[in-house]
């Protein structure tokens, strides 16, 4: 039964992690599953088998997660977007007070409103790069470790967004594909790509797993030495995350003037529920981040 719950945090986490905007480490904060994953990625090259033993239920989880987010992006955000967007932000909304108790606001109001105001302001700058991202490229080996490699950071960090990095380097596109790549590998339909394929899954997996255990240790590290300071910055995150997620759903309410009000009202409902569930979460889960 644990084992079960861990996998289903888990696939919670991984199809966080591939929607643009959205943050699967903070999904992980808010699952109260950070700590230990955090911990198991950090042992992971020092001892594999055993920390796959322990955590192979939140491993599955967040592979099953990934594998379906991106088979599923095209269909929900082509059937219903905007609940789907407001549904994150209410996530996250909800979450924001127990995050905010978890910063040294209290004690030191400067410092911690500047590390928020800063990192907030960045990831705005990176949301609007993100806008207008550069030409794609096709991937190689090489192109995909190194792509792996800087978006590992935004995979471990709380409020960043894997996909938001991989959509400013140009690449979410490919990577997001590679799903559908495999599928019809399976099926027989793209035989010829099975090569291409696989070179660029190694890639990708490599750059993955060599960024992870490094960002990891240097996490737990700064948690350890400053954990008041990661929560303010993870605070601002969390809020530029909300910030990109309205401004999602605003853009795609602006584009589509013909939206149904059925549609904005299950919208509306769906985050405030959202807000509540997710508020009540936070309250009682038993895994805090910071002890």
């Amino acid at each position: 039964m644990k084992s079960l719950v861990a996998c289903l945090k888990g696939a919670i986490v991984g199809f966080a992690s591939v929607l643009p905007g959205i943050s699967g480490s903070l999904s992980a904060v808010i699952l109260g599953v950070y700590e230990s994953l955090l911990s198991a990625l950090s042992r992971l090259i020092i001892a594999p088998i055993e920390t796959f033993k322990v955590h192979y239920g939140l491993f599955l989880g967040i592979l099953f997660g990934i594998l379906v987010g991106a088979l599923s992006m095209d269909y929900l955000y082509q059937s219903v977007p905007i609940p789907l967007l407001l549904l994150f932000a209410g996530a996250i909304a909800g979450s924001l007070s127990r995050l905010f108790e978890k910063t040294d606001f209290h004690k030191k109001p400067q410092t911690s409103l500047s590390l928020m105001a800063v990192t907030f302001l960045l990831f705005v700058l990176l949301i609007s790069l993100s806008d207008h991202p550069g030409r794609s490229f096709e991937l190689g080996f090489a192109s995909a470790f190194l792509v792996a490699l800087l978006a590992s950071a935004a995979i471990l960090v709380p409020g960043l967004s894997a996909a938001t990095m991989l959509i400013v380097l140009g690449a979410y596109q490919e990577v997001i594909g590679l799903g559908r790549t495999l599928i019809n590998i399976l099926t027989g339909e793209a035989n010829g790509l099975f090569s291409d394929f696989l070179v660029s899954t190694l890639g990708l997996l490599l750059g993955t797993v060599i960024g992870i255990v490094i960002v990891a240790k240097g996490i737990s590290l700064l948690l350890n030495r400053f954990p008041r300071h990661v929560m303010a910055v993870v605070f601002g995150l969390a809020l530029a995350s909300l910030y990109s997620l309205f401004k999602a759903a605003f853009d795609l309410y602006q584009g589509v003037p013909r939206t149904p009000t059925w549609m904005m009202i299950l919208a509306i409902l769906i985050f405030i529920a959202s807000t509540i569930l997710s508020h009540l979460f936070s309250r009682i889960s038993t895994k805090e981040m910071i002890t």
